[in-house]
């Protein structure tokens, strides 16, 4: 989110760390599923680490 880490970006949201990781868990999959046959789940989900997302 924008550059922040999972704790920060739950804090700004006034939302718990664990709603964010499930909530970026889903939004992975469902990246995965629209990128099916393009990407990787592990290409996608190296994206969002690089991004600094998970």
């Amino acid at each position: 989110m924008n550059g922040y880490g999972q704790g920060e970006a739950a804090k700004a949201l006034g939302i718990r760390p664990g709603t964010v990781k499930s909530r970026l868990h889903r939004a992975l999959a469902k990246l995965a599923v629209l990128n099916a046959g393009t990407e990787s789940v592990d290409q996608v989900h190296a994206a969002f680490v690089e991004a600094r997302m998970l």
